[in-house]
C-alpha cells in the first residue's frame, strides 16, 4: 500500500514537473526585440505543437512529419529551419506548397497571413483530413482552422479549435489544450 502511494506521488511529481516545463515553453515572456526574435520564438511554437500532436497516418516510426507552407511571409522562411528536425522518430521535412501542391499530404499545414482573402478556399479541402493546420491569421480558430497563434500583452499565445482536430482525427494532448487561452469544443 505504501509503495502504490509512493509510485503515485512520485507520478504526480513528474506530471507536476512536466506541466511546469510546459509552462515555461509556451507562457515565457516574449518581448520581441527584432522581428527574427518574433520569428525564432513563433517557429518554436509550432515546432512545440507538433510534440503534441498524433496523426493516425504516422504510425509508421520511420515516416518523416511533412510540415508544409502555404503563402509568404517572414516566418514561412524561417520555418525551413526545422527541417532535420526530429519530433519523436519522425524526422522533420518542410516543403512550401505551390499552386499545384495538394495540401493533403502534409501533417501540418502553416497558413502564411497572405492566404487571408483565400483561407475558406485553402482550408475547405482539409476538413476531415488528418493535417494539422496552424497560422497567425487573426480569428483562424473561428474560421475553421485547428490552431491560431496570437500576440496578447507582448506574449505569443494560443487558441485551439478541438472541434476541427477531433473532425480531422488529429490529437491534441491534454497539456497542450491546457496552455491554450481559449479551445473551441
Amino acid at each position: 500500500m505504501i509503495r502504490l502511494m509512493e509510485k503515485t506521488f512520485a507520478f504526480r511529481l513528474s506530471q507536476l514537473a512536466f506541466s511546469c516545463c510546459l509552462l515555461f515553453i509556451f507562457l515565457s515572456p516574449a518581448v520581441y526585440a527584432d522581428s527574427d526574435t518574433e520569428q525564432q520564438i513563433k517557429v518554436s511554437f509550432i515546432y512545440n505543437f507538433a510534440k503534441f500532436v498524433t496523426w493516425p497516418n504516422l504510425s509508421n516510426a520511420n515516416a518523416p512529419l511533412l510540415i508544409c507552407v502555404s503563402g509568404s511571409q517572414p516566418l514561412s522562411a524561417s520555418i525551413s529551419l526545422l527541417q532535420g528536425k526530429k519530433v519523436g522518430s519522425h524526422t522533420i521535412q518542410v516543403n512550401a506548397l505551390g499552386k499545384n501542391k495538394t495540401m493533403t499530404e502534409c501533417n501540418m499545414l502553416f497558413v502564411s497571413e497572405s492566404e487571408m482573402p483565400q483561407l475558406q478556399e485553402i482550408l475547405a479541402p482539409l476538413a476531415g483530413q488528418p493535417v494539422l493546420t496552424v497560422s497567425t491569421i487573426a480569428g483562424f480558430t473561428q474560421a475553421g482552422g485547428m490552431i491560431g497563434m496570437k500576440e496578447l500583452d507582448n506574449r505569443l499565445r494560443f487558441d485551439i479549435n478541438l472541434i476541427a482536430a477531433k473532425k480531422a482525427n488529429v490529437s491534441i494532448a491534454s497539456q497542450l489544450l491546457q496552455l491554450a487561452d481559449e479551445v473551441i469544443q
